[in-house]
């Protein structure tokens, strides 16, 4: 039974360095936010957008490695990108050209120009992170990029498709508050990772702020995600289930980063971090 054990925990954990996990927690939330306010979307957006997101996340981790080629101290998810280079850069290309194609077969004209948008954000991103990732600057914060990338990345094609303005304001809501999870998420990566980002000279807004800053910007960012989450439960006439999974999912960022001497063997906060971000899955059956 271990030995099985074992082997399904390997495989997992390929599949995490991979970033599948991250594919799931997107699709899971796409399927969370159609359900709760019961939007009728393209098919396509449910393949298309899942896969962008797998793309500049490998991508993101390619311009790591060849960012620092010659650097030792790798985390393991940075060491097997290296180890597995060729085959991630055929990946790649696999993806674009399948992505390219569905679009231009199937995406609708919103789908086209929400992607267009999104891909001008990330390239925009992808260039900073490439050129000048180590720039000491208040404005240079990775994680709140990405987190708005993320987040907007989901909610960006909904908000089309809402006409009604109580749902506009509940679909706002849950959209900055999926941004203050991320934010959070992103923000104990940099934390945990401290020592090992200045090792390997990679990018990150604790070696901005330091750790003792970054352990306060942390807090505050939890706090300002809780405060508002009462405001939208004390205002709102409705308490929209997403809302109330991703406050969820905001304590339990806390939890993580203030018990995390637990997580710290084999990165396992890294998997348990990007687990959160499927929690909305539990509203599949919502209606």
């Amino acid at each position: 039974m271990s030995t099985i054990k074992n082997v399904i925990l390997q495989y997992y954990q390929k599949f995490c360095y991979l970033s599948l996990d991250v594919v799931v927690g997107v699709f899971c939330n796409q399927v969370a936010i159609t359900n709760v306010f019961n939007l009728q979307l393209n098919w396509i957006w449910y393949v298309v957008l899942p896969l962008a997101v797998w793309i500049i996340y490998l991508l993101d981790h390619v311009i790591d490695i060849k960012r620092n080629p010659g650097i030792t101290g790798y985390s393991p998810i940075h060491f097997y990108i290296k180890q597995q280079h060729q085959f991630i850069i055929y990946l790649l290309a696999f993806l674009m050209v399948l992505i390219t194609i569905l679009t231009w077969l199937y995406a609708p004209v919103k789908l086209v120009l929400t992607g267009f948008v999104m891909g001008m954000a990330v390239g925009t991103h992808l260039l900073i992170a490439a050129i000048n990732p180590l720039k000491k600057s208040i404005c240079n914060n990775k994680e709140f990029a990405v987190g708005i990338i993320y987040t907007t990345g989901i909610f960006i094609y909904p908000f089309l498709h809402v006409v009604n303005q109580n749902l506009i304001n509940q679909l706002f809501s849950a959209y900055a508050l999926l941004l203050i999870a991320a934010f959070q998420n992103l923000l104990i990566l940099s934390l945990i990772e401290f020592k090992n980002d200045t090792l390997t000279n990679s990018s990150s807004f604790i070696r901005f702020t330091g750790f003792a800053a970054g352990k306060y910007v942390f807090i505050g960012v939890t706090l300002s995600g809780l405060v508002f989450s009462l405001s939208i439960f004390t205002t709102q006439p409705y308490l929209n289930p997403l809302c109330v999974i991703y406050v969820v999912m905001i304590i339990l960022n806390a939890l993580l980063f203030k018990y995390r001497s637990y997580f710290m063997v084999n990165q396992a906060y890294r998997r348990y971090l990007e687990l959160l971000f499927w929690l909305p899955i539990a509203l599949f059956f919502y209606a």
